[in-house]
């Protein structure tokens, strides 16, 4: 196998932690967390989990990468961890 350069983005166990109380919330009220539960559950297969909906953002600046997560209805959630920077 070759090895190539690149780029890895992490997010900590605190981070995703905010992630999913956020989603836990964002979900009663954003209409695609239906088709994002069906992905999950394996119900939903092939371009349709595209549908799910969240998009994941890194922006690395000189202190550290903030870690956006967004959704397809347009709700949206920092969950960076500023304190371990």
């Amino acid at each position: 196998m070759e090895e190539t350069e690149g780029i890895t983005f992490v997010i900590s166990g605190s981070e995703l932690k905010k992630l999913n109380t956020w989603l836990e919330e964002h979900d009663k009220v954003c209409p695609c967390a239906r088709l994002r539960h069906q992905s999950l559950a394996g119900i939903v297969f092939g371009p349709a989990i595209l549908e799910s909906g969240l998009s994941y953002v890194f922006i690395p600046n000189s202190v550290g990468v903030v870690k956006i997560v967004k959704c397809k209805c347009g709700g949206d959630c920092d969950i960076t961890d500023y304190e371990s920077w």
